[in-house]
């Protein structure tokens, strides 16, 4: 069975912290990896963009149920990403709501 790893981190990232989440993208994908994240900005798109750039598969989860569009910045990790599934479902009650 092909391992899979989750990849989660901000969208606000600085130059060095994009640089090293795209190296460890590319280090995954060299070992085979499948990457689970987000889809989101920052850290996210940089492991995905390191992912695909060793040829690597990259799954994007994405909230909701497909009406609302994804990210549209530039650099998108859906650009990225093999596949993107969206989380549709009632949203998990908040702490303190009930």
């Amino acid at each position: 069975m092909r391992m899979q790893v989750a990849v989660c981190g901000p969208e606000a990232a600085t130059e060095d912290e994009t640089a090293a989440a795209r190296r460890v993208g590319e280090l995954l994908a060299e070992r085979g990896v499948t990457v689970l994240c987000g889809g989101g900005g920052g850290v996210m798109a940089a492991v995905a963009a390191g992912v695909r750039a060793r040829s690597g598969l990259v799954i994007g989860i994405r909230p909701g149920d497909g009406t609302e569009p994804g990210p549209v910045h530039a650099g998108s990790p859906e650009q990225a990403v093999a596949a993107v599934l969206r989380a549709a479902g009632p949203a998990a009650p908040r702490a303190g709501s009930g």
